[in-house]
């Protein structure tokens, strides 16, 4: 290719990002490999605590299925989401994952929004390594959490605050 081509389509641009963004997230990693992990799950020893984190922790929620246990254990980190309504969608979108109030009830005030945190299961491009799927026990709860933080920051966020964002049905 030569200085002239056309520019990249916009969804290509969105993949090469997100692409960076894991690759410098890989490189902090090493580096910090070292460090201590502040919470360890694992699936064996927390499956006995499904109903206990179910009763608590999933009311006005819609599970993924095959990551019910680590949904809800994300989900136990963030008491402010405990009557939330959030619904975990699986859908083919240009990103592994993302979170955002929904866009039909983007008027209401924000513990009455619903949200939805959008998981790509089947990307076509790439190698399918940053798939939920892919990962870890551990680091699938820790990547949920993580989409849980941005509804968190969206519970502070008026109507106009939100216009901006692209909408999913």
């Amino acid at each position: 290719m030569n200085a002239m081509s056309a520019p990249a389509k916009p969804k290509s641009l969105v993949i090469l990002i997100c692409w960076l963004c894991c690759v410098i997230a890989a490189i902090i990693d090493s580096r910090a490999a070292d460090a201590q992990v502040t919470r360890d799950y694992s699936e064996r020893g927390e499956r006995g605590r499904f109903q206990e984190l179910l009763y608590e922790y999933g009311q006005n929620k819609s599970l993924p299925p095959g990551f019910e246990l680590q949904a809800l254990l994300a989900l136990s980190h963030y008491p402010e989401l405990k009557t939330v309504n959030i619904r975990f969608v699986d859908d083919d979108v240009d990103i592994p994952l993302s979170s955002r109030p929904h866009q039909a009830s983007l008027l209401k005030g924000a513990e009455k929004r619903h949200y939805l945190v959008v998981i790509d299961s089947n990307r076509e491009q790439g190698n399918g390594a940053f798939l939920l799927k892919n990962q870890p026990f551990n680091a699938q709860v820790g990547i949920l959490g993580h989409e849980l933080a941005h509804t968190v920051y969206y519970l502070d966020r008026s109507f106009s605050a939100l216009l901006p964002m692209p909408s999913v049905s």
